[in-house]
This record gives C-alpha cells, structure tokens and sequence, in this order.
C-alpha cells in the first residue's frame, strides 16, 4: 500500500507540474557565459564554498553521530534525527520569511554559525541532552542555507546563466557530503570522534569566514 500511494502521489504531482508549467524560451548563446567564468564569479563561488561546509558537516553528523554514539555506550542517538526532521520542516516552512526580514546572505551566515556550534558541542560532549541539542542546531542551519543561497545565486546571476550557476551550488553540496563522510572515516579512526567533530567545526568556520 505504501508503494502504491507513493506512485500515485508522484504521478498526481507530475500531472499537475505538466498542467501548469510554461515553457521558458532558450537564451541566445551569445548571452551565455561560459562555465569558468561562471563558477569563479564571486557571486557564485562564495555561496558554492559555505554549502560545501554545510553539507560537509551535515554528512558528519548524519554519518558519525550514531557511531559516536555507540562509543560511548549511549544508544537514544535517535534523538538527534528526530531533532533535526522536526527542525529542518519547521524552518523550511518559514525560511522565505526569513530571508525577506534578513537577506540571503545573512541567513545564510546565521545558518553557518549554527552549523559550527552544532559541530562544536559534539567535539566537547556526547549525551542524550547534546544529541538532540545538536540535531535541532544543524536541521536549522541545514534548513535555512540551501534555499538562502539558491536566492541569493539566481537574484546575483543573469537570467542566461542560472541554469549553470545553480548546478555548480547543487554540485557543491553533493561533493561536500560525499568528502565529509569518506574523508572524516580516516579522520575517526586514526584520532577519534571528537577529532573528527573539531575537523568538521573548523572546516564550516574557515569557510564562514572565507564568506
């Protein structure tokens, strides 16, 4: 049953994007920037640069924290995927409100500064109290940053050139996850998981300041 409405959920979507989207007519080449120069436009690189923290850290906490965990014998680590759902839904809900009082930009340097101290407790402690902690700080930020600078990129790109600067953002985000839970492994088990929160703190803090 719960297959049978997910596809029908699917379809019905799909049936209603296709009733109401409008086709967009394609930009001249000429009006095109190349995808160089596109990704070194500060507009563009900078934002690239604070998702790629954010999503490194978000790969560390989503990765790490149930093994963190179980180090040191705690097993209500659920707490913190709980936490972070009920953050990340409740902050999307709101995040355009958001953006209209503050800006994209400070949105998304409030998110970051979330993200670090959500990486930082989890360097200092691990309890039941800090996991959930924790999952609230990061679901916030990680709930606020992507749709902040996805406006800010296609508010701060020509309309021609969009396309290819939200795939880079996009791209961004992935590479981030994947090298934060590949490269923070080795991290874990040469120095431990404490090490590897500091790491993953002082990566989204470099790259906070860089922005």
């Amino acid at each position: 049953p719960l297959v049978f409405l997910s596809l029908a959920a699917m379809a019905l979507a799909t049936c209603f994007f296709a009733a109401r989207t409008v086709p967009i007519p394609p930009f001249a080449q000429k009006k095109r920037t190349s995808f160089w120069l596109v990704l070194k436009s500060k507009d563009v690189f900078i934002p690239t640069v604070c998702l790629f923290a954010s999503n490194f850290a978000f790969s560390a906490g989503f990765t790490y924290v149930p093994l963190y965990a179980i180090s040191q014998n705690i097993n209500s680590y659920s707490i913190f995927f709980v936490t972070f759902t009920v953050a990340v839904v409740a902050v999307r809900m709101g995040v355009q409100s958001i953006n209209m009082r503050w800006s994209s930009e400070k949105s998304a340097l409030f998110a970051s500064f979330l993200n670090i101290f959500s990486m930082a407790i989890l360097a200092v402690s691990a309890n039941t109290f800090i996991f959930a902690l924790a999952g609230i700080l990061i679901g916030l930020g990680f709930g606020i940053i992507f749709p902040s600078m996805a406006g800010y990129v296609v508010a701060h790109t020509q309309p021609a050139n969009r396309g290819t600067a939200l795939s880079i953002l996009i791209a961004s985000g992935d590479v981030g996850f994947a090298l934060g839970a590949s490269v923070l492994g080795g991290v874990a088990d040469f120095f431990g998981y404490r090490v590897l929160f500091m790491v993953s703190t002082f990566v989204v803090l470099a790259c906070t300041y860089y922005y």
